[in-house]
C-alpha cells in the first residue's frame, strides 16, 4: 500500500497511522499493510521500508493499529523478505536471495543453505511475535 514513509531506521510513523486510518474510514474491514522488513542482514527491500526486526520497530507499529482499530478496521502485517529484487538496504550493501537466478539487471549471491535457514528462523520468529 505504502512505500517509503517508515523513518530511515524503518519505524512506523504517524503519517502511515494516518494513511491506514483512512482505510479503515473509508469502510475497508481488512487492511493489509505494505512489506516490512524481517531482520537487520538481507530482508530490506528498499529505503525507508518499515521493519519489524526489532522490538522497538515492533513497538512503534501500536500507533498504526490503535488508529485503524478507532476508525473501526483490522489490521494486518505482510512480512517481507527482499531477496533477489533489494533496492535498498541499510545493513548489507550485497544482495542475497535463495535462488541463483539473476534479476535482469541484477547483481545478487546466493544464498547458503545455512543462511537462507537463518532467514527462515527470523521469519518464524517475527510471525509467532506479530
Amino acid at each position: 500500500m505504502t512505500r517509503t514513509s517508515a523513518s530511515p531506521e524503518g519505524f512506523a510513523t504517524d503519517q502511515m497511522a494516518q494513511y491506514y486510518a483512512s482505510f479503515a474510514h473509508g469502510g475497508f474491514g481488512l487492511i493489509i499493510v505494505e512489506g516490512t522488513y524481517t531482520d537487520e542482514l538481507f530482508s530490506q527491500c528498499y529505503f525507508n521500508q518499515p521493519g519489524m526486526a526489532t522490538d522497538e520497530q515492533a513497538k512503534s507499529w501500536e500507533k498504526v493499529v490503535e488508529a485503524v482499530h478507532k476508525a473501526g478496521g483490522a489490521i494486518i502485517v505482510q512480512l517481507e523478505h527482499a531477496g533477489a529484487l533489494s533496492q535498498g538496504n541499510r545493513f548489507e550493501s550485497n544482495i542475497l536471495a535463495p535462488s541463483a537466478v539473476q534479476p535482469q539487471g541484477g547483481n545478487l549471491r546466493f544464498m547458503a543453505v545455512k543462511e537462507l535457514f537463518r532467514c527462515l528462523w527470523k521469519q518464524r520468529r517475527k510471525i509467532l511475535k506479530t
